[in-house]
């Protein structure tokens, strides 16, 4: 039996509006985007290795900074609204 993976509606719908904007097939979208992700992933696995970790640690830890990167944004943001004339 082969895999068929469910897509959300709103991916279908998104996906349809580009095949239609493109004037390409739906299939050949979401095999790019798929490539893509995959190679993307590949990426991160490369840069888990060299950093000694597992895959799924490192897109925890990307996650993580992510996350400290937008607070400390957001606090700066503060301070400067906060800011004495």
């Amino acid at each position: 039996m082969q895999y068929q993976p469910q897509l959300r509606p709103d991916q279908i719908e998104a996906l349809y509006h580009l095949k239609v904007e493109l004037q390409r097939p739906m299939t050949k979208l979401a095999r790019e985007a798929v490539d893509h992700f995959l190679e993307r992933m590949k990426r991160k696995q490369e840069q888990a290795y060299r950093a000694g970790t597992t895959l799924s640690d490192w897109l925890e830890y990307e996650k993580e900074m992510a996350e400290a990167s937008a607070a400390a944004k957001q606090n700066a943001d503060l301070e400067e609204i906060n800011a004495p004339f």
